[in-house]
């Protein structure tokens, strides 16, 4: 049976979470998700690589069709290695100097960007938070590593705390039920 996922005009990160659930499900012998926007293709392209699994790109009019074989999936969806969680406790990276602190976090979400192995979830807790809301040094990362199938989660009682929920300008809101549950799935946490 040939599935088929309709992205097109979908807002990111919605297309690779749609791709995503749709390859979970293994109810098809062939999945076509199709985007009228390259961005979205390329996001989709990049979790399919970074997943190892294979896919066909056409182009017809405005419209990219990728096209999975589910014999290209199974790899993926029977392995069970352990996904990378990271928890990010500050808003600058390491000990010692906090100036140098803020360029180390800048260039490491920059270069996290490039990486082929994403984290399944970054989780943003005590003033770590202030690096999802606007004027972040580091927003346009996080929204590119959301718009590529990362979860994204700030502690919700540490924006509170820091009176700045309303400020939230990438992911969403976790707490700490969901930091446990991250520790119990099998999970790699840094």
């Amino acid at each position: 049976m040939k599935k088929i996922v309709d992205v097109r005009n979908k807002p990111c990160p919605e297309p690779v979470i749609l791709t995503k659930k749709a390859i979970e499900t293994e109810d098809f012998n062939e999945l076509e998700i199709i985007t009228n926007s390259e961005v979205s293709k390329e996001n989709i392209e990049r979790f399919l690589i970074t997943k190892g699994i294979k896919f066909e790109v056409t182009k017809i009019g405005e419209n990219y069709h990728l096209l999975i074989k589910k014999m290209n999936v199974s790899t993926y969806t029977s392995k069970k290695e352990l996904q990378l969680k990271l928890i990010v406790t500050k808003n600058y990276f390491g000990e010692g100097d906090k100036k140098l602190g803020e360029i180390l976090i800048k260039t490491f979400f920059h270069t996290l960007n490039d990486s082929e192995k994403l984290p399944e979830t970054i989780f943003f807790v005590n003033s770590g938070v202030h690096l999802t809301i606007f004027n972040s040094p580091v927003l346009d990362e996080l929204k590119n590593l959301e718009c590529k199938g990362v979860e994204i989660l700030s502690c919700g009682t540490c924006l509170d705390y820091f009176n700045i929920k309303d400020k939230l300008a990438v992911g969403k809101i976790g707490n700490m039920y969901k930091l446990i549950e991250m520790i119990e799935n099998n999970g790699v946490i840094i």
